[in-house]
This record gives C-alpha cells, sequence and structure tokens, in this order.
C-alpha cells in the first residue's frame, strides 16, 4: 500500500543561517492527483504548529538545529511522519503528497438487525391524568392526578411491579391533587412529594413521605417554600432537587400564571430546603 511521497530538498544558506541556531521549514501538501490540500496540520515532534494553506503552502520559523520528527494530518487522509536531521546551514523544503486512507469494508461485520417486539402489559384500574411517575429498581409509581375530571382528584399511589405485571394500591391516604413533583430516595426508600393543586385549584404547600415498602405516609413537619404546579423534582446523590412549575393568585393557571425557574434542594434526613436560585418570569397562557 502507498504510504504518501515525500520529497526532501535542502537549501544550503552558508552566511544566512551560519551564525543562528534556529531554521526554517517550508514546503507544500498535495493529494494524490496533484491537487493542493488546505487545512492540512503540520507538527513537529508531535505538537501541531501551522495548517496549510489554500494553496497547500505551509511555513514553520525557528526551528533548532538536530532531529525532529515532522507529522502531516488531514481527515480522510493516512498520516504521514518524516524523521529529519536539521544542521547549522540547512533550511528545508518539502513536498509531501497525501493519499486516501480509505475503510476495509470487509473488516467489519455488520450485525443483524435488532427486532423490537411489543406487547400488551396490564392496564391501569381507572382512568386518569396529570399524575406524577417514579420508580425505583422493583416497581413504577403513579402518584395522585384527576379521575374522571380535575373534580376528583385522587388519594392513592398505585404501583406497577413488571414482575407479576398487576397494579395494586400502595396507600390511598394522600392529600387530594394533581401535578405534583415527587421523585424516590434510595436511602430512606421512600417517595417524597411536593406541591401539586388541590380540588379549589390552591396550590398545596405540604410535603409527604411515603414508604414503598409497606404504604406508611407521613405529612412532614417542613413546610414546602416552593407553591407551584407542574414543577419538577429529581433525586441526586440522597437529596432532592425540586425546580419550575408554575404558580397563580386564585385564577384558573390554564388561562394566567406565573412561571418559575426556582430551585430548591431538599434534605430528607434533615427535612430541610435550600433555596439554590431564586428569579421569576412572568407569562400569560394564549388559548
Amino acid at each position: 500500500m502507498k504510504e504518501g511521497l515525500i520529497l526532501i530538498i535542502l537549501l544550503c544558506h552558508q552566511f544566512s543561517f551560519s551564525q543562528t541556531k534556529k531554521t526554517i521549514i517550508s514546503g507544500t501538501v498535495s493529494s494524490e492527483n496533484g491537487q493542493p490540500l488546505d487545512r492540512v496540520s503540520i507538527g513537529v515532534d508531535s505538537i501541531d504548529l501551522t495548517q496549510t494553506d489554500s494553496l497547500g503552502r505551509f511555513i514553520i520559523k525557528n526551528i533548532s538545529f538536530g532531529n525532529h520528527l515532522i507529522s502531516a494530518s488531514s481527515l480522510g487522509k493516512k498520516n504521514i511522519s518524516i524523521p529529519i536531521y536539521l544542521k547549522s546551514n540547512d533550511s528545508l523544503r518539502l513536498e509531501i503528497q497525501m493519499i486516501d486512507n480509505y475503510i476495509q469494508l470487509d473488516d467489519i461485520k455488520v450485525k443483524e438487525k435488532f427486532k423490537l417486539n411489543f406487547k400488551s402489559i396490564a392496564d391501569l384500574p381507572y382512568i386518569i391524568s396529570n399524575s406524577y411517575y417514579v420508580s425505583n429498581d422493583s416497581c413504577i409509581y403513579l402518584i395522585n392526578g384527576a379521575v374522571g375530571g380535575k373534580n376528583g382528584l385522587s388519594t392513592k399511589i398505585l404501583r406497577y411491579n413488571p414482575r407479576f405485571n398487576n397494579w395494586a394500591v400502595l396507600t390511598d391516604k394522600l392529600i387530594p391533587k394533581f401535578d405534583c413533583p415527587a421523585a424516590f430516595i434510595p436511602k430512606t426508600n421512600k417517595i417524597y412529594i411536593f406541591g401539586g393543586t388541590d380540588p379549589s385549584e390552591i396550590l398545596n404547600s405540604f410535603v409527604e413521605s411515603v414508604d414503598v415498602t409497606n404504604g406508611e405516609t407521613k405529612r412532614l413537619k417542613v413546610i414546602n417554600p416552593m407553591l407551584s404546579s407542574y414543577g419538577g423534582c429529581v433525586e441526586f446523590e440522597n437529596k432532592l432537587y425540586v425546580f419550575g412549575g408554575s404558580k397563580f393568585n386564585g385564577q384558573n393557571i390554564a388561562n394566567t400564571g406565573i412561571g418559575l425557574n426556582d430551585l430548591y434542594e431538599f434534605d430528607p434526613i434533615k427535612e430541610q430546603f435550600k433555596n439554590l436560585h431564586q428569579c421569576q418570569m412572568e407569562w400569560k397562557h394564549q388559548e
């Protein structure tokens, strides 16, 4: 296989360089058919120092005498390395020809296409919307939500077990609400639920916890400082981060409201909130 053509021209400048310890390397880079190649990286001793111009030319100044390794690299071309030795009365001109770096298709094995298989699993026990969902290593949990419209709000967490393909009620003792952010924390083995909107369209200020082992439900003593609906919540290193959503002042949230980009950290062990950022932006819902 061709490795590329390199023509090295040593130019003797007895008078120009006899009084200095540095010299110049210049040259051109072209393709197999002789066309100049631009944007080729030219390096000395593994350090890229310049690129070729639109005519394939390059020049590197202030190169010390002695042994060096000149490199040329470009996307889609085979890399070239040129060992050189510069003496005190030499300047160096290189004419480099680069060849295409072809991929050997014979070495590539095409695997059989992956086939997606879908199957029907157990439906929810009833129609529900505006719920929040969390999961752990074994189950999926559906939290609160609107049953038959927002006038009928759920007080339950439904648990889906993929192993047995069934739904069960984990608890029915939640505050009735919808659009409440929640997350699961492995360290406590509990789901924590924040905010949401109650049947009177009032934002919820409570924080609830539910033990996924036995369904024990508690209303924590801490007050949720971030009154919002449609917000988000994620777990990271056994702490919860509650953010975003919207709030309103006694009006229907579908018509007017204030969008939030607040961010709070919640420590479930200390049961404390920490305000990480607070900034509001007003918006008006357009029908």
